[in-house]
C-alpha cells in the first residue's frame, strides 16, 4: 500500500514538473513566425525540401553527409503543411523540451528532484540552449536524443534506451559518441552480455553507413574527412578551437561560478559528502569525447558543442546543491539572473554562425528580413548580385524571407559548388547587390569586388545592434 502511494505522489509531481517546465517554453513562441537562419539555410531546410518531394531513401542534393531522421521529419512536414515557419520550428522546440526534460530526469535520479529542477532551468535559461531552441539546427535533436538515451542507459532501460539512441544515431552519426560513452559503465556494472545490446545503435549506424556508401561510393561526406586534423599535423589549430569549446561549455555566460561550483564540491568532497560514482562516467566520458573530436575538426562551430551543456549543468547542479543545500535553488536563481544578462549583445564583427551562441541572431535575421523585403517590394524583377546566405533569402520560399524566388545570383564559391545557386557571370553588371558583413566572408570579398569594379553606390541601409545590410545600386 505505501509503495502504491508513493508511485502515486512520484507521479503526480512528474506531471506537475512536467507542465512547470513545459510552460517555460510560451517564451519561445515568438520565434515560430521567424525566418530560418545559418546552417539551416544551407542544408537542412534544402534537405527538407528534398524529402518532401523524393523518396525517403534517396541521397538529398545538396548532400552534407548527416543521417536523414530529422530530414524525413521536415520533409514530411513540408509536405503536409507546406513551407510552413510554424509547424518547421515546431519540431525543433519539441526536441529542446525534451532535452530540458530529461535532464529534470537525470539529475533527479543522479541525486533528487531538487537538483533534477535546477539542472533544467539552468539549461533552458543559459544563452546558447535558448537560442539554439529556435533555429532549425539538427544539433537540438541531437543534444536532447543524447540526454535522453544517457538517462536510459544509467537507469538500465534497455528498450527505452534503444527507443531514443536508434533515433539518436540517425540524427546525426557523431550520436555514436553516446554509445562510446556509456559503454564501460555497462560493461563495469552489468557485464559484457548486457553491454552488446547496448551497442546496438552503432550498427544501426554502420547500416547508414554501407546504404551511404553503396548510393554515393563516400563511407563518409567526403568535405567532412577532408576537415578533420590531428594534433601532429596543427597542434595550434587544435588547441584553438578547444580553447572556444572551453569557454563556450565552462567560462562564459557567467557559466564559470558553474564550474567553480564543481571544482569546489570535488575540493571539499569530505564536507560536501559527495561522493565518487560509477553513474558519473559516462557524463564526463561524453564531455570528453565531444571536446576531442570537434577540437580535431576545422569547421567546427560553437553550437556543435550543444550535448555537452546538458551533462555540464546536471553536474553543475549536483555540485551546487552539495555545497549549498537547500539554499541551492536561490543560489540557482541568481545564476539563471545573470544568464539573461546575457542573451543580448552587440558584437559588430561576429559571423553569423558565431551570432547563434545567444539571441542576437534574431537582430541579423531581424535586419536580413528589412532588406529582402526592401528588395522584393521596390526591385522585384531586378538582377540582384548577393553572397551567401543572401543567395538563398533571396531564391527559396521555404526559408522564410520571400513569397517567390527573385532573381538573384552570388559569385562563385568552390564550397558551395554542389548546392546549385544561381551563379553571378564575370562583367555582368548586377541592378542592385544585396550585401552584410556578417555573410560568408570569402563570397563577400567578391560581392564588394564587383560593387567596385561597377561603381554602385549605397542605396539603402538597414541594422540592429551592429548587425548590417546595405543594398547597392
Amino acid at each position: 500500500m505505501a509503495k502504491r502511494v508513493t508511485g502515486t505522489v512520484l507521479r503526480s509531481t512528474n506531471k506537475t514538473v512536467f507542465l512547470i517546465l513545459a510552460a517555460l517554453f510560451v517564451l519561445k513562441v515568438p520565434v515560430l513566425n521567424t525566418p530560418h537562419y545559418w546552417d539551416a539555410l544551407l542544408y537542412v531546410i534544402p534537405a527538407g525540401v528534398w524529402y518532401s518531394e523524393h523518396s525517403p531513401l534517396s541521397i538529398p542534393k545538396p548532400d552534407y553527409g548527416h543521417p536523414p531522421l530529422f530530414f524525413w521529419l521536415l520533409g514530411l512536414d513540408f509536405r503536409i503543411f507546406g513551407y510552413n515557419l510554424y509547424t518547421a520550428h515546431l519540431i525543433n522546440l519539441i526536441f529542446a523540451f525534451l532535452g530540458v526534460w530529461f535532464v529534470f530526469l537525470l539529475g533527479k535520479h543522479l541525486q533528487s528532484q531538487r537538483v533534477g529542477l535546477i539542472a533544467a532551468f539552468l539549461l533552458f535559461f543559459s544563452p546558447m540552449y535558448f537560442a539554439q531552441a529556435g533555429i532549425l539546427n539538427i544539433d537540438m535533436a541531437l543534444a536532447s536524443l543524447t540526454i535522453a538515451s544517457l538517462y536510459f542507459a544509467i537507469k538500465n532501460d534497455l528498450r527505452e534506451y534503444l527507443l531514443s539512441a536508434i533515433p539518436l544515431v540517425l540524427v546525426k552519426e557523431v550520436g555514436v559518441f553516446l554509445v562510446i560513452a556509456i559503454a564501460p559503465y555497462i560493461w563495469k556494472k552489468y557485464g559484457v552480455k548486457r553491454l552488446l545490446p547496448y551497442l546496438s545503435p552503432a550498427l544501426v549506424l554502420l547500416l547508414w553507413l554501407l546504404f551511404y556508401k553503396l548510393s554515393t561510393a563516400n563511407l563518409l561526406y567526403q568535405a567532412h574527412v577532408n576537415s578533420m586534423v590531428t594534433w601532429l599535423s596543427n597542434p595550434q589549430l587544435f588547441w584553438n578551437f578547444f580553447k572556444m569549446f572551453f569557454d563556450l561549455v565552462f567560462v562564459s555566460d557567467f557559466k564559470f561560478l558553474v564550474s567553480l561550483a564543481i571544482v569546489l564540491a570535488i575540493i571539499l568532497y569530505k564536507k560536501t559528502k559527495l561522493q565518487p560514482r560509477l553513474e558519473y562516467l559516462p557524463l564526463v566520458l561524453l564531455m570528453v569525447i565531444y571536446f576531442i573530436f570537434f577540437s580535431s575538426y576545422d569547421q567546427a562551430l560553437p553550437r556543435h558543442i550543444l550535448p555537452a551543456l546538458p551533462v555540464f549543468f546536471v553536474l553543475g547542479s549536483i555540485a551546487t546543491e552539495a555545497l549549498f543545500g537547500r539554499y541551492a535553488p536561490i543560489v540557482a536563481a541568481l545564476l539563471i539572473g545573470m544568464f539573461l544578462l546575457s542573451w543580448h549583445g552587440d558584437r559588430p564583427d561576429a559571423c553569423g554562425c558565431s551570432l547563434e551562441t545567444n539571441m542576437e541572431y534574431l537582430d541579423l535575421i531581424k535586419t536580413h528580413q528589412e532588406a529582402v523585403n526592401f528588395i522584393a517590394h521596390d526591385y522585384p524583377n531586378a538582377t540582384i548580385l548577393t553572397g551567401w546566405p543572401g543567395i538563398v533569402e533571396l531564391t527559396m520560399p521555404a526559408a522564410g524571407y520571400v513569397s517567390k524566388p527573385l532573381n538573384a545570383k552570388a559569385p562563385y564559391y568552390s564550397y558551395f559548388a554542389q548546392f546549385d545557386y544561381p551563379m553571378y557571370q564575370k562583367k555582368e553588371k548586377p541592378d542592385i547587390a544585396y550585401y552584410s558583413p556578417q555573410s560568408n566572408i570569402f563570397q563577400n570579398r567578391d560581392v564588394m569586388d564587383i560593387i567596385v569594379s561597377h561603381n554602385m553606390t549605397m542605396l539603402k541601409r538597414f541594422g540592429y545592434n551592429n548587425k548590417i545590410a546595405i543594398i547597392y545600386h
